[in-house]
């Protein structure tokens, strides 16, 4: 049998974040048993929802982004800074624009620096002729 178990949370974690879990007291440690966790409303709290086959005390686990992108849950393959292609583009369009910008900047500086040079340069030669 499959049964779904819903425990209230406080924190703002992703679910991919969460984990279903119960403590093994024959190995001592805790194990994951559901880390494809939903997010539901519940008289104005909000539960994370698990499927077990079997009833002890549960927890919600922190994983530590065990079940990001990629994980079990049916994700895509790739990791997102963002969390997903769209956030990841978006900062990296920025990112290549302000460097675009920066080198643009560098450029013009450059170029106005060395038509001050040769203005000098060339006031320089026009008053050593005419000395």
């Amino acid at each position: 049998f499959n049964t779904e178990i819903c425990l209230s949370v406080s924190g703002s974690e992703k679910t991919s974040d969460l984990c279903l879990g119960y403590f093994d007291e024959k190995k001592d440690e805790w194990i994951c048993e559901d880390s494809c966790l939903e997010r539901k409303p519940a008289n104005g709290n909000v539960q994370v929802c698990g499927v077990t086959d079997h009833f002890t005390n549960f927890a919600i686990l922190l994983i530590g982004g065990n079940g990001v992108n990629g994980g079990p849950c049916g994700s895509s393959a790739y990791i997102y800074f963002t969390g997903d292609w769209r956030g990841d583009i978006s900062v990296s369009g920025g990112i290549a624009l302000i460097l675009i910008v920066i080198g643009a900047c560098i450029i013009v500086i450059a170029s106005i620096k060395k038509t001050i040079e040769n203005r000098n340069l060339s006031q320089a030669l026009n008053t050593r002729r005419y000395s």
